[in-house]
């Protein structure tokens, strides 16, 4: 019997349903694939901000105390005669305003304590000389693990060695840090979420964690197996962790040799995304169900339609197809027409977000492929020692962090949903100096601000604006090292002045200035003086949009004596924004 006449009517109904169910069912999959994968995304970006963050805060934290221990007690060993009253008076005005200082301890070659800034000292001489001996960190702090004090808090010390000119050991200073007040430091970030923070020595012992990580990280240990996995620089996937599991990332602090770890549970996603994907079970169910129902009816008709005769039936299945063929044209002309809108859309979009990415990624891009290169050829030549290797991943891991960090300035200049608030002119610019301060001093570069007595209140956006004005910075640091070369009188000069309503801020440097026939052109997206592959040809079109667009501000350039002078002028905040 041949296999068609097994296709009865019912048996058509029945298929027709059960592949209808099919197809719809797999659509909601791809569909719940799609939206699981873009939420493990953006929590993927939510663990990179969050270390991002506290890395550099806690950086920050550490440096500062660094500078001052290290200033006051150089100076005090390349003094002829050794006087500890003033050192002493600096350390203890510096442990009272600062509580993460617990005490500071101050020995001569000898080992011998030249005057501690608290008497409940912890430490012994076998302790004393085990910091000495430990292997220094990159920035030439010895790190203890975590000691428990008698008073149950727990402390880590920082040993710095001083050298005299011959290298002999000249003395030791040693800091005490409360790691109960850097969690407390903690607290003033925001908010993790789901994700847990915590701050890990070398050896993988817990220094502190943020007030929503204790959960996560009640261990005060990470297991071996993570820790190594974690200092390969690996993305863990999934890693059982306190009977849960997890995934893990991290970012190095290779200044102090600790890392930040930041983790979430494997499950949360589909425990956030569980509604939805239920919902999508339901919607499923209801629509075969009606489908079913609707395939039904409509078989009923047709053996009704069967029973009144063959003409008849061929009928009104030749209308009904004609009707059907047209309306399913007619539904897919329009779905089609919406889908090709939203691409071109989409398209346009995605186009102008990555041609914006690949010039600010172009010069990073470029040095990293000349460091490679230059690795190689040091190889060659046998100039590949440990010193160097170090060099080249400092340099490497500088321009990568650069461009993660273009990246998340580009999210965060096309969010939607920015708010306006008041902020103190002075301390944006000084943030802003801040960040390129050091790079400046490394290449000669005299650095000056000019800042009122006074507080300089504007509304609008302060991180964007703080970009705008590390984008001068920078452009008149580049002019500076195109056109002037060492030995030559470099400067760049910062003011910040009120005229009556408003505030105006100018970056003047010494590197030639803007062609005058280029003058109207340098606010232009993608449009650069630099030599080819050089120059973004964004920085300033960012700039020119956030002063603008989103500040009610202006922005300018003219030639002064010795080079260019680029200003914003900002109205000052009325009193009822204060």
């Amino acid at each position: 019997m041949p296999m068609i006449t097994l296709l009865t009517p019912e048996r058509k109904h029945r298929l027709r349903c059960i592949g209808e169910a099919i197809l719809l069912g797999l659509m909601f999959i791809v569909f719940g694939m799609s939206l699981l994968s873009r939420e493990n995304e953006r929590n993927r970006s939510d663990q990179d901000r969050l270390l991002m963050v506290y890395t550099v805060y806690t950086e920050l934290m550490f440096a500062d105390i660094d500078d001052m221990i290290y200033r006051a007690s150089r100076a005090y060993f390349n003094l002829p005669t050794k006087e500890t009253r003033v050192l002493e008076d600096i350390w203890r005005e510096r442990q009272q305003e600062d509580p993460l200082i617990k005490n500071g301890i101050l020995l001569d070659q000898n080992k011998t304590p030249v005057f501690i800034v608290k008497k409940e000292n912890i430490l012994d001489q076998a302790t004393i000389n085990k910091l000495i001996a430990a292997p220094p960190a990159p920035s030439g702090f010895r790190i203890s693990e975590p000691v428990m004090r008698p008073d149950g808090e727990r402390s880590v010390f920082f040993t710095r060695v001083f050298y005299k000119e011959n290298g002999d050991e000249a003395g030791y200073a040693i800091a005490e840090f409360s790691l109960k007040t850097i969690a407390q430091r903690y607290e003033r970030l925001t908010g993790v979420g789901k994700n847990a923070i915590g701050l890990f020595s070398q050896s993988g012992a817990i220094l502190a964690r943020a007030p929503e990580s204790k959960n996560a990280y009640e261990e005060r240990v990470l297991p071996d197996h993570l820790l190594k996995s974690l200092k390969r620089g690996l993305q863990i996937a999934s890693v059982n962790f306190d009977g849960e599991k997890r995934i893990f990332s991290f970012a190095a602090i290779d200044a102090y040799n600790m890392f930040m770890v930041c983790s979430a549970s494997y499950f949360e996603t589909y425990r956030r995304l569980a509604p939805i994907f239920g919902g999508l079970i339901a919607v499923w169910l209801i629509l075969s169900y009606v489908n079913w129902k609707i395939s039904r009816i409509i078989l009923r008709e047709e053996n009704a339609a069967l029973s009144k005769g063959r003409k008849t039936i061929l009928e009104l299945e030749s209308k009904a197809e004609e009707a059907l063929i047209g309306r399913l044209k007619a539904e897919k002309s329009k779905s089609e027409h919406e889908k090709i809108l939203l691409q071109q859309s989409k398209m346009a979009a995605m186009g102008e977000m990555i041609g914006a990415i690949a010039h600010q990624w172009r010069q990073p891009l470029n040095a990293i492929g000349l460091y490679v290169q230059d690795v190689l050829d040091a190889h060659k030549f046998n100039q590949l020692n440990e010193e160097y290797i170090k060099d080249s991943v400092d340099k490497t891991m500088w321009q990568l962090r650069f461009m993660s960090a273009t990246i998340n300035d580009f999210r965060n200049f096309f969010k939607p949903d920015k708010e306006k608030a008041a902020f103190d002119l002075s301390k944006v610019v000084q943030t802003s100096i801040g960040l390129i301060a050091i790079q400046l001093k490394s290449h000669d570069i005299d650095f000056s601000f000019e800042i009122p007595g006074e507080p300089l209140w504007c509304y609008g956006y302060e991180n964007e604006l703080g970009q705008a004005v590390l984008n001068l910075i920078n452009n008149a640091k580049d002019a500076i090292l195109t056109r002037r070369a060492r030995g030559k009188k470099r400067i760049v000069v910062v003011r910040l002045t009120r005229d009556d309503q408003m505030a105006r801020l100018e970056v003047e440097d010494n590197g030639g200035g803007v062609p005058a026939e280029l003058m109207d052109r340098v606010f232009e997206p993608y449009f650069t003086t630099k030599e080819n592959g050089k120059g973004t040809g964004v920085g300033l079109y960012m700039c020119k949009m956030i002063v603008e667009d989103n500040m009610d501000g202006k922005i300018g350039v003219y030639n002064a004596q010795k080079g260019a002078c680029f200003y914003i002028i900002l109205p000052l905040a009325k009193e009822g924004l204060l």
